[in-house]
């Protein structure tokens, strides 16, 4: 009965839904219905925020009682639509489990023409694109990056995020970010955007030939946000909770691909006790985020030029903990790093003592 009358709702008013849900099932269901009942009708509402709205009152993320990575699509089909304004094509809608996008035979047209792509992916860059509209109103706008970012964090597979487009959606999100930055907006909205665009691939594959060019400035932010934010134990990273690990692994992400030029700029002494903390203190770690960090810290080469950053690397043992992670992935690429980094900072006469001794043992 509960779904009967929503569903008539949905029909007869506008895309909401009356009441509690009363099981999980119901909810379920909703979130993978609701797109395609929707249609032309939704925007008779015309550039009116109140569908939005109705819709996160309806799902927050406090109060759904359960979310995995094919229901979190599910939710970013329905967000999305309601924010781009361009109802979900009914065969995609049609798909029960939306994780990855199915083409059924080779050439037929879905909502998009790109085959093997995973929709999440697609689903996010878009939402961040759209988002950037000065139309919507920031309130609004920080509304939809919190309660999406808090789902994603209580998704089954929270270290799996995205297939191999890191980039473009790193590059959605680094515009995102600094456009809120300039408008001195919550660093807490920037730790939620964050953590909606990590991937595994980087930690895999060399680093792509193109490179970010945004400004750095609110990643820093944001880290030093996450370093006051968090209780300081002994555990280190492993007492970091779901959400702190995954807008850092985010952060470190656009960091990674970020290029030399953006690099040169100094991290705070806050921002850069996050960063090393990714890092792995004893061998093996498995953590992806110590790979990204190994990546941004073997490529910002003036860091370590700097009395006080030198310092903290220093006590943290910041040359020995590479090490240790070109040790256990003996890729390639993080090898080249490592030493290209060892050759610079052979040089330098505070950092000399620790590449010998490393080389001696």
């Amino acid at each position: 009965m509960e779904l009967l009358w929503n569903v008539i709702r949905v029909y007869d008013e506008r895309p909401g839904w009356s009441g509690v849900f009363q099981v999980a099932s119901s909810e379920q269901w909703a979130l993978r219905l609701l797109p395609s009942l929707w249609k032309d009708r939704l925007f008779q509402f015309g550039n009116s925020q109140e569908p939005i709205l109705e819709f996160l009152d309806q799902f927050p993320a406090e109060g759904t009682r359960s979310i995995d990575d094919a229901l979190f699509t599910d939710y970013l089909c329905s967000i999305c639509a309601l924010v781009t304004q361009r109802p979900m094509d009914p065969r995609l809608v049609s798909q029960q489990n939306k994780t990855y996008l199915s083409t059924g035979r080779a050439g037929s047209r879905f909502l998009i023409s790109v085959l093997d792509r995973r929709l999440r992916t697609i689903l996010v860059t878009e939402l961040f694109k759209r988002l950037q509209d000065p139309s919507l109103e920031s309130s609004l706008v920080n509304r939809i990056i919190s309660n999406t970012a808090e789902l994603a964090n209580r998704t089954l597979s929270p270290e799996v995020y995205h297939g191999s487009d890191n980039f473009g959606i790193s590059e959605e999100i680094s515009k995102f970010c600094c456009i809120l930055h300039k408008r001195n907006e919550s660093p807490d909205i920037l730790v939620a955007a964050s953590s909606l665009g990590g991937s595994e691939d980087l930690c895999h594959f060399p680093l792509p030939d193109k490179t970010l060019s945004w400004p750095t400035e609110w990643i820093f932010t944001a880290l030093e946000h996450l370093h006051r934010s968090i209780p300081h134990s002994p555990g280190g990273r492993r007492d970091w909770s779901v959400s702190t690990t995954m807008a850092v692994h985010g952060l470190l992400q656009i960091l990674a691909l970020s290029d030399a030029r953006s690099l040169q700029h100094q991290p705070s002494t806050e921002a850069l006790s996050m960063i090393v903390t990714a890092l792995p203190v004893t061998a093996p770690s498995s953590q992806i985020i110590s790979h990204l960090a190994f990546l941004v810290l073997s490529r910002a080469r003036t860091w370590y030029l700097s009395p006080s950053l030198r310092t903290i690397m220093q006590q943290a043992s910041v040359w020995a903990r590479l090490g240790r992670v070109v040790s256990e992935t003996e890729q390639s690429h993080h090898i080249s790093h490592y030493q290209e980094l060892g050759v610079y900072l052979a040089d330098v006469s505070e950092w000399r003592p620790f590449i010998k001794s490393d080389i001696a043992t």
